[in-house]
């Protein structure tokens, strides 16, 4: 969701006025993400060709993803070769490719590599109910939603929905479209909400929940042209807004027939959450939503771990049944399929499989804690920055990467964590999150020197900075994310001589660039975002107006979009006159 931030955020600061004093931009780099991970394909040739082009265009540094050697087992000589032929041929042309390493925000490439060392959020004392030889969650202990099948109305309002947007003009009650029952509610002439309702349209239920268990809600949708803003089809939240518990993208298309939506959420601390079901930044069309339901998600997405313990008591906890002997083991880091573009699976809630000679009998009632994690947006998994494991993924990946790409030059992906802090911490620490990430940063930029003494190592900026992701509660007003608490101290770990990949385009640009300049840190400005370059490059050089060691800038596509890197790098070099 970067590029939605990001991109959108930006235009709120552009000044687009002809005399602004630029920053002297040494360093043009260009955000890469393509191929190396084998000799397949036209790796290293289309890549050597975009160093070319690049090179036109007057970059300097190439920030390059997908250059991982492969994780286990001797690196292939033709993996080798392929590398060593980019290195020579960037070398040749002044040009510094800056590999990345360590996806601690994006954690898929270390994830494949142990699941299980997915960031836990805890489950306590969740009630199963034991029936034909399995524990199965009891269903009892799912939020009551009323009306959720939408079939109870007076007219077009909903009956037993606490809140209803503009009923009977932008949202109806449908009964000849319905999934199941006698109904279904409908939004829609979407573009032509009044200004009043700022693109939202919603109904909305306070839920009695527990704390600290994981739920399952389904809710069949159908679509036609539908242009809203995805993660907000579902919002989950604190009454009085400090969190969300569910960032779980819709798989939504335009047109789209009745197709079954299925999120897991956690309750965390709450007691209380508002459910709201609709539409937010609406530009055009129509969607249904129809048989809403919550049950417990059991054992779903379940990691395994010391310090992501699972424990299993009888109901007044005088007894605690061993894995093993009690019940059979528990696998961890089996996780919900995801395909792009399509709706998640939806498999069996998970129960607990007992023994042929188990302690546990039919119609008992246990408590099972544990630790779960969730994905966030579509795809998004986070790694734990709190199990030491994680720091021999990291070693093992600088040493391999400072053989295949020994380029003194590296860039750390720590980057939007949006899950942390609720696992055992050891030996009784109470680190805060900033305190916990701190440290970890200070860990990887070891690792780097351990194996590349002299190299340039590079961060972005967002997990680190006061005015972003590294907001305190009070000035973010809620926590961050799934996050036992924010990252507020993170800076603290973070060395004076790490390079800050700066892509903080929010109206705190200008703070945000100070205060690393404050700090004595280099800045290289993230910009583009696939958006407009000249409102990109004018809200920029108006942030950085009198900011000291700001020494490049960076073309930042996340969608491989290299067409308008030309005019990016016109329009700075001519700046602030405009490119002729």
């Amino acid at each position: 969701m970067r590029m939605h931030v990001a991109a959108a955020a930006l235009v709120v600061l552009v000044t687009l006025a002809t005399s602004v004093s630029a920053v002297e931009v040494k360093e043009k780099w260009v955000y890469y993400s393509g191929g190396g991970r084998s000799s397949q394909g036209a790796f290293p040739d289309d890549f050597i060709a975009f160093m070319k082009d690049a090179k036109a265009l007057g970059v300097t540094h190439i920030q390059f993803n997908g250059s991982e050697p492969p994780r286990t087992g001797e690196i292939p000589k033709d993996y080798l070769d392929n590398a060593k032929k980019a290195l020579d041929a960037a070398k040749e042309m002044g040009i510094t490719i800056v590999p990345g390493v360590y996806p601690v925000g994006y954690s898929g490439g270390f994830l494949g590599q142990d699941p299980n060392l997915a960031s836990g959020i805890p489950v306590r004392d969740a009630r199963f109910v034991v029936k034909d030889g399995v524990a199965r969650p009891d269903p009892a202990g799912a939020p009551f939603v009323q009306n959720g099948s939408f079939d109870d109305a007076d007219g077009d309002t909903l009956k037993g929905w606490t809140k209803q947007d503009l009923p009977g003009v932008n949202s109806f009650v449908d009964r000849e479209t319905k999934h199941g029952g006698a109904a279904s509610v409908k939004f829609t002439a979407l573009d032509k909400l009044p200004a009043s309702v700022n693109g939202d349209c919603r109904v909305s239920q306070i839920l009695k929940v527990t704390p600290f268990q994981n739920y399952r809600l389904s809710v069949w949708t159908k679509t036609d042209a539908i242009d809203a803003e995805r993660e907000d089809y579902l919002i989950l939240r604190s009454p009085m807004n400090v969190r969300r518990y569910c960032y779980s993208n819709f798989r939504v298309r335009p047109p789209q027939d009745w197709t079954l939506q299925s999120v897991t959420f956690n309750s965390l601390e709450a007691t209380e959450i508002e459910l709201s079901v609709g539409v937010s930044t609406a530009k055009s069309g129509t969607i249904w939503f129809d048989d809403l339901t919550i049950e417990p998600a059991g054992l779903a997405d379940v990691v395994r771990r010391e310090i992501t313990p699972l424990t299993v008591t009888s109901l007044d906890k005088s007894v605690t049944y061993v894995e093993g002997k009690d019940f059979e083991p528990i696998p961890g880091g089996v996780f919900t399929r995801y395909r792009r573009g399509e709706a998640p699976e939806v498999p069996p809630i998970p129960g607990i499989t007992l023994t042929s000679d188990s302690r546990m009998k039919n119609g008992d009632t246990i408590l099972v804690s544990f630790f779960h994690t969730t994905r966030i947006y579509d795809s998004q998994m986070v790694i734990s920055i709190q199990d030491p494991k994680v720091f021999d993924m990291m070693d093992e990946q600088m040493k391999r990467m400072s053989e295949a790409w020994p380029t003194n030059a590296y860039f750390m992906k720590y980057d939007e964590i949006r899950i942390g802090g609720w696992e055992v911490q050891p030996a009784g620490e109470k680190l805060t999150l900033g305190q916990m990430l701190a440290r970890h940063v200070s860990r990887g930029v070891s690792i780097i020197k351990k194996y590349a003494p002299d190299a340039k190592i590079y961060v972005w900026s967002d997990m680190f900075d006061p005015f972003h992701n590294g907001r305190p509660f009070a000035a973010r007003n809620g926590y961050y994310y799934l996050c036992n608490g924010n990252w507020d101290g993170s800076w603290e770990g973070l060395p004076k001589e790490v390079g800050i990949m700066n892509w903080n385009g929010t109206e705190n640009a200008a703070k945000s660039l100070q205060w690393f300049a404050g700090r004595g840190y280099t800045q290289i400005i993230a910009g583009y975002y696939d958006g407009d370059p000249k409102e990109n490059i004018a809200t920029w050089m108006k942030a950085s107006e009198g900011v000291p060691n700001i020494v490049g800038m960076m073309y930042t596509t996340w969608r491989r979009d290299y067409a308008k890197m030309p005019e990016f790098f016109q329009i700075l070099k001519d700046w602030p006159e405009p490119a002729k």
